[in-house]
């Protein structure tokens, strides 16, 4: 009896550490959390697997009836405290009704091939869940990055190279309004100043 019950208290701190995580580090997400649960429950199943090469369970039986309790317990609470983040996981309250149903059942003997099949049912629609979250959060953040492309790939109405290229002489209006006369060989520099800048369809150089 002292034996079992300092199973239990040692159970019962694993259950809070995994909740809620150390003063030392920072608290695990719902999701974290969960994930942690699921990796508790395949533990489980496979102890039940070891479990069926034994000739008796007594004790060893006893211990994991106690931790699928623990495991259905802290499911149950972080459903409640996490209601809002835990709802895309699906229907738990299946999950959670078969954990309480084999609660009782790791305790009998005859029953612990049934009792395995069970709890590799369990596991794996935790894990299904865990997966259908983690592809949904992809696939969310693969059309964010996606919209983002489409963004920065976005093309300016005109090319840059077309600005400034117009058809219009500007050199002929500019040397047309001067009223000072001046050599014919100063027309011709002003019209190569201007061919030079490109500001109008002539020769680029």
């Amino acid at each position: 009896m002292r034996r079992f019950n300092k199973l239990a208290a040692d159970l019962m701190r694993a259950q809070d550490n995994s909740g809620g995580g150390s003063s030392s580090s920072s608290p695990m997400t719902p999701m974290q959390q969960f994930k942690n649960l699921t990796r508790r429950q395949l533990s489980l199943y496979q102890q039940m697997m070891k479990q069926q090469l034994m000739p008796k369970g007594g004790q060893a039986l006893k211990e994991m009836a106690m931790e699928q309790r623990h495991i259905r317990e802290s499911l149950e609470q972080l459903m409640r405290e996490h209601r809002q983040q835990m709802n895309n996981l699906g229907r738990m309250n299946d999950v959670i009704d078969d954990m309480k149903d084999l609660e009782t059942k790791i305790l009998d003997p005859s029953l612990r091939e049934k009792v395995a099949e069970k709890q590799k049912s369990i596991y794996e629609r935790m894990l299904k869940s865990q997966k259908a979250i983690k592809n949904r959060d992809e696939e969310d953040e693969e059309r964010k990055a996606h919209k983002a492309r489409e963004i920065y790939q976005q093309e300016p109405e005109k090319p840059i190279g077309d600005i400034g290229s117009g058809s219009i002489d500007v050199s002929k209006d500019f040397t047309g309004d001067l009223r000072e006369e001046y050599p014919e060989s100063y027309k011709n520099l002003i019209n190569d100043y201007y061919k030079s800048l490109n500001i109008y369809g002539g020769e680029q150089r």
